[in-house]
């Protein structure tokens, strides 16, 4: 494989860990969304509260669900690199909270991800929400 083919194909799981996230999160699998993680990751939720190890990942997506209701994420405008400290994702991101309840709200961020390439692909080290307000 190509420096360019080894590039794109990186950038393609990069996508496809995005998506099994996104879609785990929007249907109430956190187990799944945590194992999107490395066993000692972090995901900063928009708070800035950092959720440490796949357990309190799990025990935050199951908190949020009784916060905000079901979510719908959606994002684009996916950026790789690889830097001197490691891998690094961006992505726009809007979700839309509350589905199923008479309230629902509409909110725009991006994430700003560090991650690892292990045996089996990309896993999260770190992965924060950064909202747009």
């Amino acid at each position: 494989m190509t420096t360019d083919q080894n590039e794109m194909f990186i950038n393609f799981q990069v996508v496809q860990l995005v998506t099994k996230y996104n879609m785990s999160w929007d249907n109430g699998r956190f187990a799944d969304v945590a194992s999107c993680f490395t066993e000692d990751g972090v995901f900063v939720d928009a708070t800035g509260y950092e959720n440490r190890g796949r357990a309190a990942i799990e025990a935050f997506g199951v908190k949020s669900l009784d916060l905000f209701g079901r979510m719908r994420h959606v994002t684009s405008n996916h950026v790789v690199n690889e830097g001197e400290s490691g891998w690094r994702h961006q992505c726009y991101m809007i979700f839309f909270s509350g589905l199923g309840l008479p309230s629902r709200e509409i909110v725009s961020a991006h994430y700003d991800d560090e991650f690892i390439i292990g045996r089996d692909g990309p896993l999260f080290t770190i992965r924060r929400v950064i909202l747009d307000t």
